[in-house]
Parts: structure tokens; sequence; C-alpha cells
């Protein structure tokens, strides 16, 4: 199945999903708040069961930050994170995104994992960034230009 546009209307299954995701900090208020504001866009993967994973992500000018990519427990390693940053990046290349940005929690093994083989690499890190104590670290990948057909 494709990942279509996030629409405010998902903000409360996507928020559900963060929570058990153990994603901190997205509320379905902040959740709508983002998919209102003009630099924010989403996309969801879902079936006929509901949301099984989304991405919340920024664009502002050439760059872009992905902010959060959240799957569903009985949906993780099966490719279905590599399918939605798939999305985000065909998106980035769309808009003219030369550079994406993204912080993930030094502890995170998975999230790593994934932004590793996605070809991020990472460019610092900031101690203590999140409310668990967890040091932040950020990550860059350049973004493949839009083929000129």
């Amino acid at each position: 199945m494709p990942v279509r546009a996030a629409t405010m209307a998902d903000a409360p299954s996507m928020a559900a999903l963060a929570q058990t995701a153990g994603v901190v900090g997205w509320s379905i208020e902040g959740l709508r708040d983002s998919l209102s504001g003009p630099l924010m866009r989403a996309g969801v993967w879902e079936d006929v069961a509901g949301i099984h994973g989304f991405w919340l992500g920024r664009f502002v000018a050439d760059e872009a930050e992905l902010l959060l990519i959240a799957v569903a427990a009985p949906r993780r390693r099966c490719g279905l994170g590599r399918t939605l940053y798939g999305d985000f990046e065909r998106g980035c290349a769309d808009s003219g995104v030369r550079v994406i940005h993204l912080e993930v929690a030094e502890s995170n093994a998975p999230a790593r994992a994934l932004y590793d083989g996605l070809g991020f690499v990472g460019v610092g890190r900031r101690e203590a960034y999140y409310a668990d104590g967890a040091a932040a670290l950020l990550m860059t990948k350049p973004v493949r230009p839009k083929s000129v057909v």
C-alpha cells in the first residue's frame, strides 16, 4: 500500500501510534498544530485496520528536517520504516530539498541502524537532549535531485 499525505483527521491515530511506539512529546494537539503549519508535511501508511506508520517533517527552502518516523510494533523490521522514509525523501526531491537533517536518540539502536543504512552521517551530538537524559545524535544526508527527463 502506498503512503498518503496525512490529514488533520489522522492526528488522533498518529498520536496513539507515537505513544505506543514510545515516542514522547507528540500529543493530538501537537500533531494537529504541526499538520496545520505551512512548513510541515506528513505521510501515513495504512490498511483497513488503520494507520501502522507515519513520518513527519519540516521543509524550509532547500533543507528538510525529518522530525519523526513511527512504526507500530507488529510492523517493525518489515521494511515499513524504509518505505516511509522513501516517501519523505521523494517529497524532498520534488520540493527541491538539497539536504535532510534529523536528530535521533543515541540510545535508539533500531532508528540509528535505519538512518545509517539510509546513508545518513553523524555531524554532531547534543548532550542530555531528551527528557530521559539521552543524548541526541545530529545526522544529515544530501538528497539526490529529482531526475530531469
